[in-house]
């Protein structure tokens, strides 16, 4: 009975304009009912809900739904629209020429510092893999930015074409910076935001002069769906020694690891948080000697290859870190971020050389472009400084620009021998040792020299700095230090401990 009066009540009220009536379908619409979206830019939805909508949510609850102040929606597609205005984009080259975003804080001052401790498989690369000089080579990418230059002013865009406007969308500052997060709580954020504004945009463009490179001049190189499938950008597997990133080429059969395929790599890719790298992390290293011809403007260190894991220095951490990527993938370059400053590393023999540090103003999306392009064998390996096959070329060619960055403790029943060339700086760690004794050192009427500084009449820059000179036991008959050095006129304070 009640069920006749009711459908009795719902066949005297009016249809709905789908011919549904109003009372059956009013809890469905609860449901279904769209919130309104409202956007602008170029793909512009509609301001107004339909006319059944409208009508049907006034029989939904009174209680006001909560407007979100920030329509992400909005601010994307707008973003999208002044980008666009904001060119010109005639060229890929034009799509690295702003400064990226600066990436926003992290959610506090002590989150994120703590750096990746040194691995026993890092550790323990055989003595021929070990890394054994550090060389700062500023202008490293200098020719090779020019070059890429040319390369990517060659292919023309025109964002009236759908293709050319996708590929544009992943390289645009303004587009992408909406959706990134606007809080670093993690490396995993600053990844994103690396991932976004460097090496997405950088793979995307190497990619397109692969395919324009191909051979294929009658298609569009700017069309997404003709891009090759490698490079690609990947995590790493999960071995030993684990990149951040990994560039590949393709893939390889297995050797014996267990799985199907290895990745063929073409370089590594490592990422930090502005908390672990500090914008002095690498100062001590890119600090040029005072006197270098401008024609040699490069510095070079002698690493010592840490016995264990206990490595203190955030710094040695890092490029121990980075060699040992670079050995086991068995590539010769890598890139190392942290998004607010980006640097170049190539390998050569026992060798690694460094580029000066690129800032977000300072197109650090190109610099990843050069890097991988002369991976994949696109661009000229840079013109590296007198690069000895031998640690005795090493030497010979490099002496004068040497800085030894002494660690732990160095024993010595003798002599320890003149310090390495006309310039050197010698810098301790923690307070590093040269431990000398024997019976070398016993006969007080006969003494012999420890630490010979130079030889007598030498002008040149010599500098200690913390280190320690102790005696193993009594050491009547020794010298420690014998110092011949005189500082070139014109710099005070070139020589000394």
């Amino acid at each position: 009975m009640a069920s006749s009066s009711r459908q009795q009540e719902l066949a005297k009220q009016p249809s709905g304009p789908d011919g549904q009536r109003r009372g059956a379908t009013q809890s469905a619409s609860r449901s279904i009912v769209p919130a309104p979206i409202i956007g602008t830019g170029p793909f512009k939805t509609p301001t107004k809900s339909p006319r059944s909508t409208r009508k049907y949510a006034k029989d939904m609850d009174k209680t006001p739904t909560p407007q979100l102040r920030h329509n992400p929606w909005e601010s994307w597609s707008g973003s999208l629209e002044f980008a666009i205005n904001s060119g010109p984009w005639n060229s890929l080259l034009d799509l690295f020429g702003k400064a990226i975003p600066k990436m926003p804080p992290v959610y506090s001052s002590t989150a994120t510092t703590n750096q990746k401790n040194t691995s026993q498989s890092e550790v323990d690369l055989p003595i021929s893999n070990q890394l054994k000089y550090l060389v700062y080579v500023p202008y490293l990418l200098d020719a090779r930015i020019t070059e890429a230059s040319d390369l990517l002013s060659e292919v023309r865009l025109d964002l009236t074409n759908q293709d050319h406007f996708s590929l544009a969308t992943h390289c645009i500052a303004e587009v992408y910076q909406p959706l990134l997060p606007q809080i670093l709580w993690s490396e995993n954020d600053v990844v994103v935001w690396c991932d976004s504004s460097i090496l997405h945009p950088a793979l995307a463009c190497l990619r397109v002069i692969l395919h324009k490179n191909s051979g294929q001049t009658h298609m569009d190189p700017v069309k997404l769906h003709h891009f090759p499938q490698f490079p690609s950008l990947t995590s790493a597997p999960s071995f030993s020694i684990i990149p951040d990133k990994l560039v590949l080429k393709g893939a390889k059969a297995t050797t014996g690891r267990g799985s199907t395929s290895l990745p063929d790599v073409l370089c590594t890719v490592e990422i930090k948080t502005t908390h672990s790298w500090k914008k002095d992390l690498f100062s001590s290293i890119m600090k040029m000697l005072n006197g270098i011809p401008e024609a040699h403007r490069y510095h070079v260190h002698r690493f010592v290859w840490p016995e264990d894991v206990d490595v203190r220095e955030k710094r040695d951490k890092i490029l121990i870190q980075v060699w040992a990527q670079m050995v086991d993938n068995e590539v010769d370059y890598a890139l190392l971020t942290c998004c607010r400053d980006t640097m170049c590393l190539i390998r050569k023999n026992n060798t690694l050389y460094t580029s000066r540090l690129y800032t977000t103003t300072q197109r650090p999306g190109l610099v990843a472009f050069c890097v991988f392009a002369m991976a994949a064998n696109m661009l000229e390996k840079p013109v590296l400084p007198n690069d000895g096959d031998t640690e005795g070329a090493v030497l010979k060619n490099w002496s004068r620009h040497m800085k030894t960055y002494a660690k732990d403790e160095y024993r010595g029943a003798d002599t320890c021998g003149n310090v390495l060339g006309d310039q050197a700086q010698i810098v301790g760690e923690t307070w590093s040792t040269i431990l000398t004794g024997g019976t070398t050192f016993s006969d007080m009427i006969n003494p012999n020299v420890a630490v010979q500084v130079g030889n007598s009449g030498d002008i040149c820059v010599k500098e200690f700095t913390e280190i320690l000179l102790p005696t193993v036991g009594p050491s009547p008959g020794i010298i420690m230090v014998e110092w011949n050095v005189h500082e070139p006129d014109g710099q005070q304070g070139a020589t000394g401990m």
